[in-house]
């Protein structure tokens, strides 16, 4: 399964977008991509966006 979410704050909108692939009988995710404009990037947001897959799918390696 595939998805996709948006690391965003209130009014300011959409910094960036996280792409990412799960195989559920596996128990395995690929990160397809995590994109931010280069503006907001080395502000940490790839690591809140790790930590965001962690959080949604805590068993996967």
């Amino acid at each position: 399964m595939s998805y996709e979410f948006s690391i965003a704050a209130g009014d300011e909108g959409s910094f960036g977008r996280v792409r990412y692939t799960i195989c559920e009988p596996c128990g395995v995710g690929l990160l397809n991509k995590i994109s931010f404009s280069p503006e907001w990037q080395c502000c940490g947001f790839g690591t809140l966006a790790l930590r965001e897959l962690e959080t949604r799918h805590p068993g996967l390696t």
